[in-house]
């Protein structure tokens, strides 16, 4: 499926995805763009211009990142094994 225009997409977790294009993979359940878009939830916004994800964005790719993401948990692995 294609969607395209004013691409919004709302979990509900609350995490919001904008965009001006969306293909939308019904057999294997997967979300990918190649126009810029931007995802945020709760702890994260990430601005990219290109997409590819599962449908739950467990699985996330990007093209070139702009934006913030929470690492605050990989900061705490990364200290204990420096």
């Amino acid at each position: 499926m294609e969607f395209k225009g004013n691409v919004e997409i709302t979990t509900t977790d609350g995490e919001l995805l904008t965009t001006s294009q969306l293909y939308y993979d019904t057999e294997n359940e997967w979300l990918f763009t190649e126009d810029n878009f931007e995802y945020t939830d709760k702890t994260n916004k990430i601005i990219a211009n290109r997409l590819d994800s599962n449908r739950d964005f467990t699985d996330l790719v990007t093209g070139n990142l702009t934006g913030s993401i929470n690492i605050s948990e990989y900061s705490a692995i990364l200290n204990k094994s420096i």
